[in-house]
């Protein structure tokens, strides 16, 4: 019980304030104030459009200089009733401040997005529910990967000559599984630019909270879309906390394989049989990118499908290049094709 005689609430998942709306909310319409926008407050509106909720230290990593200055301007797109913010709590600790869409933000985002406008009501709704989600953790982790990706590409620009590598296409979990017509549900889908070559990829983003064969049952639909000939063979990027869970995974994958392969040639088509081969799974850990510099851009990534020895070398997504499709590309109904220069996470459509 609390000093005022309720009972007190388990502030796992509760957010300690709901998202706070700006005086934007209710004023009508949002035209008048767009011409204060600036080209960074598009990105950031696309960005929360896509993704539903970023973190202060993700938007300063993406948008902004210092952390200083991304709280000055995310503080007066807030007043102004662009985006709100909420705070919560998860395994009794405090998560980093969460930013998503207020109803100016909302509804500028959707219209720029071709989408109905969303309701006042609709708006409120999609930030209660992203601030009491038991996902948040998982959602946050998978944002960090991809952030990460397009650090790594800024410091691979001044090493590197020529074009620099840069994330050339970002979707969020809901995007690709809709693209992908619901078949696999990723936690979300890129594709790594460098030197004139497009290396998409999907994520599987692990924190270490389900069995390894719950994650290694998710190959199975990824082998099916390819078999099907409704989507490309993508590689899929599997990200662990550590690299002991990561030698476990590539054991027990070993395993299930061995099980999948013994089993599979009486029952299963010869289609589905080459898409036992035609997927690629790399792996690595968070220890391993938070030991290089480049993080996920780097030579951390360890082929799962391939011969699975510990001393084969890592590689680095440059490295990489996917299977090219069996079918040409108007059989893959699926297939998006290559990242367009539109769809770059941090430019403004044409």
């Amino acid at each position: 019980m609390n000093a005022e005689g309720q009972p007190d609430r388990d502030p796992s998942h509760a957010p300690r304030s709901q998202p706070r709306s700006g005086p934007g909310r209710g004023r009508g319409s949002w035209l008048p104030a767009a011409q204060r926008l600036r080209e960074r407050d598009h990105v950031l509106l696309r960005l929360l459009h896509e993704h539903g909720t970023l973190t202060g230290p993700q938007i300063q990593a993406l948008l902004f200089a210092t952390p200083a200055a991304a709280r000055v301007r995310l503080g007066r797109l807030r007043r102004q009733g662009w985006i709100a913010n909420f705070h919560t709590r998860r395994s009794g600790r405090p998560l980093p401040v969460h930013w998503v869409l207020d109803d100016w933000g909302s509804r500028w985002a959707a219209f720029n997005a071709g989408e109905d406008e969303p309701t006042a009501r609709q708006t409120r709704a999609r930030s209660e529910r992203l601030a009491a989600s038991t996902q948040l953790e998982h959602t946050d982790g998978a944002h960090d990967f991809f952030v990460a990706l397009i650090t790594a590409s800024r410091l691979l620009a001044q090493d590197s000559p020529g074009e620099p590598p840069r994330l050339a296409r970002w979707w969020s979990a809901r995007h690709t599984a809709k693209a992908m017509d619901q078949r696999v549900r990723p936690d979300g889908h890129g594709v790594w630019a460098t030197a004139g070559v497009q290396v998409p990829f999907y994520l599987e983003y692990d924190r270490g909270t389900e069995p390894l064969p719950r994650l290694i049952a998710k190959f199975p639909a990824y082998r099916q879309i390819i078999a099907d000939s409704l989507g490309p063979a993508w590689p899929v990027l599997i990200v662990v906390p550590t690299s002991t869970r990561e030698r476990h995974l590539h054991q027990t994958a070993a395993e299930a394989r061995n099980s999948a392969w013994s089993g599979a040639h009486p029952y299963q088509s010869h289609e589905t049989l080459q898409a036992y081969s035609r997927l690629k799974v790399l792996t690595t850990s968070r220890e391993h990118l938070q030991e290089h510099p480049y993080g996920p851009a780097g030579p951390v990534w360890r082929t799962l499908t391939g011969p699975g020895s510990p001393d084969v070398p890592r590689i680095a997504l440059a490295d990489f290049t996917a299977p090219a499709s069996r079918f040409p590309a108007e059989y893959a109904i699926c297939d998006p094709g290559p990242a367009g220069p539109d769809e770059d996470p941090l430019h403004e459509p044409s």
